[in-house]
């Protein structure tokens, strides 16, 4: 019996590309080891199959992103698995720019556990005011429109608590 790392290492680790009738450009093959040729190799492809105008490739200098120092990995909320830095990269990367938009959309916080996304709009309010220069009016409107929206989330108080 083959051993399935006997069967991998016969598998081709070099990449194709193919450009469709249409001009859709596909990739395939490869390893992770030439992943910035494969980009350069692909983008050039396509560059040509679009008849845009050459230019240098930037993949070798493209820096990748860095990791997150461990304060910004810490999450927010023990029932929730999200960070500091997951609010900074919607922000920064994914362009979410109200409370409700990180807390519902970006991290599903609001579906996922209402509580919890209740329990952390606060710090996440205060995380995306350092990143977009909010004011403290701005800061208490977001505050307040995220607790309007959350309500409907939460489940109704049991009606034998005090």
């Amino acid at each position: 019996m083959r051993s399935i790392r006997s069967e991998t290492k016969s598998i081709s680790r070099d990449h194709t590309l193919k450009v469709s009738k249409s001009g859709l450009v596909t990739i395939t093959g490869g390893k992770w080891t030439t992943y910035r040729q494969m980009a350069q190799d692909t983008v050039t492809r396509a560059a040509k199959t679009g008849t845009l105008p050459a230019k240098a490739c930037t993949t070798r200098s493209l820096k990748l992103i860095e990791a997150e120092p461990i304060a910004e990995q810490t999450p927010l909320h023990p029932d929730l698995p999200y960070s500091a830095a997951d609010v900074r990269r919607a922000v920064q990367s994914e362009m979410a720019r109200t409370l409700e938009d990180v807390l519902a959309r970006r991290t599903r916080a609001l579906f996922l556990n209402a509580r919890a996304a209740t329990d952390m709009h606060q710090e996440v309010a205060s995380i995306m005011a350092e990143e977009l220069e909010w004011t403290e009016e701005r800061v208490k409107e977001e505050c307040a429109a995220f607790l309007e929206l959350a309500q409907s989330y939460l489940p109704p108080p049991h009606p034998n608590a005090s």
